[in-house]
């Protein structure tokens, strides 16, 4: 009998020793090198991806001046068959008619290029005063210098500002703008890519116009 409840109390302290989970083995620290290394978070660490394969300032800049030429070549299509007796037509009170938006669009071109800090061509005083920021457009056409006269400006403004966008050493394009835009602009080619956007807000405003008069469209 001994040699039996000898042999049960065995074979529980095994089955009991066989139930236990094996300890596992602890590691020990590497050895330091001298060279602690940080970690960096998910989002720096995307962030710094993003940045490596950013396109040179270059490419945006081939980039922005697609946009703005197509965006230019679209209004110029849009005014060349446009009826010179209605430049000033405003389908209401509150659109921005023909003769206004291409003044409008002289008086900006040349901030742009002040911002790109590149030369301009000097335009008439009255043209901040009639197509600058915040101006309204009235429907009196003896308000405005003659259309040829603001077509003209419109012209030489845009090529000017181009022209100096293109000059541009590379490095400058992610410079600071030559003036203050008041956060309008973060550098000098976001200033280009707001130029084209800029372009493109009011060309659907003329289309808008030609659609009240029933001129037919350019595309559709």
């Amino acid at each position: 009998m001994a040699k039996k409840k000898g042999r049960k109390k065995s074979a529980r302290k095994a089955t009991k020793a066989s139930a236990k989970p094996a300890r596992r083995p602890v590691r020990k620290p590497a050895p330091k090198t001298g060279r602690s290394r940080r970690k960096v978070s998910p989002r720096r660490a995307g962030a710094h991806r993003r940045l490596r394969a950013a396109a040179p300032p270059a490419a945006s800049r081939d980039r922005a001046v697609t946009s703005l030429r197509f965006a230019h070549t679209m209004l110029v299509d849009m005014i060349k068959d446009f009826p010179l007796d209605k430049v000033t037509f405003q389908a209401s009170p509150t659109d921005n008619h023909v003769l206004w938006t291409i003044g409008h669009l002289a008086a900006t071109y040349a901030w742009f290029a002040t911002a790109l800090g590149v030369s301009a061509p000097a335009l008439p005083p009255e043209f901040n005063t009639l197509f600058g920021s915040g101006t309204k457009p009235v429907p009196d056409a003896n308000a405005y210098p003659p259309f040829a006269e603001v077509r003209k400006a419109f012209d030489a403004s845009f090529d000017a500002m181009l022209a100096g966008a293109l000059s541009l050493p590379d490095a400058m394009l992610t410079a600071p703008c030559a003036v203050d835009t008041g956060g309008f602009c973060r550098d000098r080619l976001d200033a280009l890519e707001k130029a084209a956007w800029h372009e493109g807000w009011h060309s659907g405003q003329v289309s808008g116009i030609r659609r009240a008069l029933g001129i037919k469209p350019l595309m559709g």
